[in-house]
Parts: structure tokens; C-alpha cells; sequence
């Protein structure tokens, strides 16, 4: 007695949620590393004293001789607050000389272990890397990550995350990517993302 098999129909092949989840990130992450580049080189540079540290407002500038004129200071008014200037007082990244259109392709990792940052949450554990031939070493760009996730205003500041950065052979969930322009643009549009 004959019997029918049924063949298994061929399940449809979609890309992970974790892939397209890992490219919004990483080419969230390279635009704003972008953005921020394109507006340090809008400014003068002072330096590498200029980066950001943890918790630290921007340098303040510098006297250039004459002192500033002494103002009395005035009566508070009930009909104005006297609120700090958000723009003014946000830490600006300054690199020292010209940003690379390109590099290797290839990125060298932080090698070390972080502590975990945030006090309570899920935890996230991720991982740095810097492009070869771009100029920046990958510890020095791990240490500004790193400072940038603890400090104030951060993701973990919720409550909700926790993360840390890991060293080689350890799970991550992400990988933080500094990259140069023609790098970023190719890694996004893999991950089905224009930059321009």
C-alpha cells in the first residue's frame, strides 16, 4: 500500500532580528562618530587635554590678557530663570589634525575588560574596536567609551541597562565601531543603510 509523503515545505530564510538589530546600532553609532568629527574639525583644536572626562565640563577659555569687566550681580527676577545654556555647557570632542577618508577596512579591538557600568538592569556586554589605518588606538578609544558610558546622561543612568566592555573570547552583545568615512559607508550600506 502506497504511502504519501509530504515533502517539508522549504522555510523562508530571513536575517536574524539580531543582524539588522547589530547594523541600526552600528550605523547609528558611525554616524554620530561621524557627526561629531565633522564638527571638531569646524573648530579649532586644542588638543588632546580637550577630550572628554569623566563627569567634566568643556575646558574652559583661556584669559587673553585683559580681565573681564567686574558686573554687580543682579536681583534674581520672578518673571525669567536663570537656567545654565545646554550648548554651552555640553563636553566637545576635539581631535588634533586631519580625520582619514579611509583606511584598511580591518579593525583592531580593546583587548581589556571593563567593569560594569549602571547599578541595576539587564546586562549588556559589547566591545570596541578602532579602524586599522585610521589613526586612533583602540585602548585610548576604549577609555573614551568607557568614560562616556559612565558619565552622567548615559543609558545606564536608567536603570534599566547595565553594560560592560569585554575582552577577546568573551560574548558581546555589540561591538562599538570607530571607523573612517569610506569604512562607515560601506558597513551600513551592507546593512541596508545610505549614509548620504
Amino acid at each position: 500500500m502506497p504511502t504519501s509523503v509530504r515533502p517539508r515545505a522549504a522555510r523562508p530564510t530571513a536575517p536574524p532580528a539580531g543582524r539588522w538589530r547589530s547594523a541600526v546600532v552600528v550605523c547609528a553609532f558611525l554616524v554620530t562618530a561621524a557627526v561629531g568629527i565633522g564638527v571638531a574639525l569646524q573648530h579649532p583644536s586644542v588638543g588632546a587635554e580637550a577630550l572628554v572626562n569623566a563627569g567634566a565640563a568643556a575646558l574652559p577659555p583661556q584669559p587673553t590678557g585683559a580681565p573681564p569687566p567686574s558686573v554687580p550681580p543682579s536681583s534674581p527676577s520672578l518673571s525669567s530663570s536663570a537656567s545654565p545654556d545646554p550648548v554651552a555647557s555640553t563636553p566637545v570632542l576635539r581631535l588634533p589634525g586631519a580625520v582619514p577618508a579611509h583606511g584598511r577596512g580591518g579593525f583592531g579591538y580593546d583587548d581589556r575588560a571593563g567593569g560594569v557600568l549602571g547599578r541595576a538592569g539587564v546586562l549588556r556586554r559589547f566591545r570596541v574596536a578602532v579602524e586599522n589605518g585610521s589613526g586612533e588606538d583602540a585602548h585610548a578609544f576604549g577609555d573614551a567609551v568607557q568614560r562616556a558610558l559612565a558619565g552622567p546622561g548615559s543609558w545606564v543612568d536608567s536603570g534599566r541597562l547595565r553594560l560592560q566592555r569585554v575582552g577577546p573570547g568573551s560574548p558581546s552583545d555589540f561591538t562599538i565601531y570607530l571607523a573612517t568615512r569610506d569604512t562607515a559607508g560601506r558597513l551600513c550600506r551592507a546593512g541596508g543603510i545610505d549614509l548620504r
